[in-house]
């Protein structure tokens, strides 16, 4: 038994890791450049999208329907949702105007770097489940722990993008760019063990269900009203809509990888 939660919490912490890897790929460039910055934003907002609608939306409310039946899961399922989608909302005008010594007074890079924090909540709240999924799976099959890893992993690396650009665009500091991006990562590898430690007697299809439709509400704000706005800011149109909809296409295409 403790041999397959510590392979199941190494699963969790390789797929969280890739968050990082993708920060690392975000901070390669030697110049900040803002039609790299629209393509990634965009980019990670296809991505929330298609993980939110496509993925999450559809496993939450199958499991509201079994338990309570059709019309009362999917009415259950909308309100998580929207409950999701509040709180991503409420978190984002909590957050103080971030300041110091280390931004210019540029109105924009103040946003950025508002938007990196946030980003970083938002997705740090998203690997928690996915890291309770992972252990999940995991224990209950090395194979299916396997796959479910590599599907996380793979879409964990533009969420890496999405919150390392705009702290490093807001801050000139690849430093705190990274460490943003470890720190929204490393809620897989603690998904993990909070499954472990403390969900084990009460994982359930039903509580698995619960976070995830709230895990799509917040990530589908994080894409609307955040990540596209601030893509299109810039002013290049045609490249956030090509990137938005390459994000969507790629969660497919690295689900049929990862399976």
């Amino acid at each position: 038994m403790m041999t397959e939660a510590v392979y199941s919490f190494l699963l969790a912490l390789a797929a969280g890791l890739a968050t990082v890897g993708g920060a690392l790929l975000a901070l390669l460039s030697n110049r900040r450049n803002e039609r790299v910055l629209t393509a990634a934003l965009s980019f990670s907002a296809g991505v929330m999208i298609c993980i939110s609608l496509l993925e999450l939306y559809p496993e939450g409310e199958a499991a509201l329907q079994l338990r309570f039946g059709a019309l009362p899961g999917t009415v259950a399922s909308i309100g998580l949702l929207f409950a999701g989608a509040a709180g991503c909302w409420l978190v984002e005008k909590c957050l103080p105007e971030p300041g110091g010594a280390c931004l210019q007074e540029d109105g924009r890079q103040k946003a950025l770097l508002r938007l990196g924090i946030t980003s970083m909540a938002a997705i740090f709240l998203h690997n928690l489940p996915e890291g309770i999924a992972t252990f999940a799976a995991a224990y209950h099959s090395s194979s299916l722990g396997v796959t479910v890893a590599a599907a996380i992993g793979l879409h964990n690396i533009p969420e890496g993008i999405a919150v390392a650009l705009p702290v490093w665009y807001g801050t000139g500091s690849r430093g705190r760019a990274l460490g943003c991006a470890l720190l929204s990562g490393i809620a897989e590898p603690l998904g993990a063990l909070l499954a472990w430690v403390l969900l084990r007697p009460f994982l359930s299809g039903i509580l698995l269900g619960q976070m995830f439709l709230l895990v799509a509400g917040i990530m589908l704000c994080l894409a609307f009203f955040q990540l596209l706005p601030e893509a299109f800011a810039y002013g290049h149109p045609t490249l956030s809509l090509a990137c938005l909809f390459l994000g969507i296409g790629i969660i497919p295409v690295s689900t049929v990888l990862g399976g």
